[in-house]
């Protein structure tokens, strides 16, 4: 052990009470985060599936015809 662990093996034993503010505003900043990061990954994928759906269009529209060639 050095001289620089002893603190922190002094203070290992120390407990400090929570209070019921701190655990609420806790709970908050956390679900408001996740709201958020939700709200992100929407306005992040939707935009993207929408492009995607138009692709696949455009390749259903103009790609290879199946009647002309297909068993009928």
């Amino acid at each position: 052990m050095t001289d620089d662990d002893k603190p922190l093996a002094e203070l290992r034993d120390i407990e400090v009470p929570v209070s019921g503010g701190f655990v609420v505003r806790l709970r908050a900043k956390i679900e408001r985060r996740d709201a958020t990061n939700s709200v992100l990954t929407l306005f992040w994928h939707v935009p993207l599936m929408v492009f995607m759906e138009f692709l696949a269009m455009v390749f259903e529209l103009f790609g290879p015809n199946e009647s002309n060639g297909g068993s009928q």
